[in-house]
């Protein structure tokens, strides 16, 4: 029930008005996804990965440079239209696989 009620509140921030950005991005590997961002600060920022049919949420991390978002066995961490998706193993704060890099194909910001 847990991972309905989850499932369903993701889906709804990521097709509302909660998503302040959107993004479609293409990956060097050829995969696709969509991510949107919620949170109106820094502390509460989100990120919503829509990808083969499944939404997975990541949660803001600490970053020196670009911004970072961790969860689910995944990392985000994006810079400009650039972006790197890799696979975060259960006791890593960083991921230690390379991952892959993205390039951002379409943009969408919520108008005020």
């Amino acid at each position: 029930m847990k991972k309905i009620t989850f499932t369903l509140l993701a889906l709804i921030c990521f097709k509302s008005a909660l998503a302040l950005e959107t993004y479609s991005m293409k990956c060097d590997n050829g995969q696709q996804f969509k991510i949107a961002y919620t949170g109106t600060t820094a502390e509460d920022s989100q990120a919503i990965i829509y990808s083969n049919n499944n939404l997975h949420l990541l949660k803001i991390a600490i970053s020196a440079s670009g911004s970072r978002y961790t969860g689910e066995g995944m990392q985000w961490w994006s810079k400009g239209d650039y972006g790197f998706l890799s696979k975060l193993k259960p006791d890593e704060e960083y991921a230690s696989d390379d991952g892959v890099t993205c390039k951002v194909i379409t943009y969408k910001k919520k108008k005020k």
